[in-house]
This record gives C-alpha cells, structure tokens and sequence, in this order.
C-alpha cells in the first residue's frame, strides 16, 4: 500500500480485520498482511540516500513550498543526472506540477 497522507496511517494492515463480519467466514476467508510504504513518515535524509527514482519522487511528493522544491531539486542533481533520459524528462515534469502547486499554493 503506498499512501502519502499528511496523517499517520491508522487503518489494519491484515486484510480479515478490514472486513466486517469476518469471524462468519472461518478459515475460509483470505488473510494476509499488506506492506505499507508511508511516504510522508520517510525522513528527507533517507529518501535521498535511496539515490533512485522513488526516492526523488517520494521527496518532491513531500514538498511544501517553491524554496523547498528548489533546495530539493539542487540536492537531487546527482541522482537524476544518472538516470536514462525518459526518467530525466518524467522527473522534470513531475517537478514543474509540484512548483505550479507551490505557486498556486502561496497565491
């Protein structure tokens, strides 16, 4: 489950706990344990020594602001100078939505 909420997630990882009336269904009923990614509980430190694509775009994901973005972008230049070029474009737009969210957001 990836979830990138501004809250901490709260709801049960095992799938039977999510379904009402579950104890109806035995042993019958599938059961298992989903792995959670929480992107906003990742650290800016952890997310750039990932040094690959889902480590720069869990941390444009968490930026606030266009001075954030900036600082961000400037820390990632390594990490997206060794990536093949069509990564290299998608990161670009990726960053240009999140500093047109920016903007508008400070408007």
């Amino acid at each position: 489950m990836l979830y990138n909420g501004q809250r901490p997630w709260t709801a049960p990882k095992r799938f039977r706990a999510l379904m009402e009336g579950q104890d109806a269904f035995g042993e019958e009923l599938l059961d298992f344990e989903y792995v959670l990614i929480d992107v906003e509980r990742y650290t800016e430190r952890e997310l750039l020594e990932l040094s690959n694509t889902i480590g720069a775009v869990f941390l444009l994901d968490q930026t606030a602001d266009r001075q954030q973005l900036h600082d961000r972008l400037s820390k990632l230049m390594g990490t997206v100078r060794s990536m093949p070029e069509e990564l290299k474009k998608s990161i670009s737009e990726l960053a240009g939505e999140y500093g047109r969210k920016a903007a508008a957001g400070a408007a």
